[in-house]
């Protein structure tokens, strides 16, 4: 059973011919292993992803009294 997913620290591809992105992802499971796969989301998954993690980042920053610059919160 899997208990969560993290990203790998590697670029997103885009698959011209499928016409997706592909992020790479580790799946880890309950048992203390885990497995590398792929996530991959067409642009309008992708776009609302973008959006996503543009408003958690922005939380973020505000939560810690930093400025809206997602960049500044993303380095402390």
């Amino acid at each position: 059973m899997i208990s969560h997913a993290s990203p790998q620290k590697r670029d997103i591809r885009y698959d011209h011919q499928q016409q997706r992105f592909i992020v790479l992802i580790t799946l880890h499971h309950l048992d203390g292993t885990s497995e590398p796969t792929e996530l991959r989301l067409g642009p309008d998954e992708m776009a609302a992803l973008s959006v996503q993690v543009e408003q958690s980042a922005e939380k973020r920053a505000k939560a810690l009294g930093l400025n809206r610059d997602f960049h500044q919160a993303r380095l402390r």
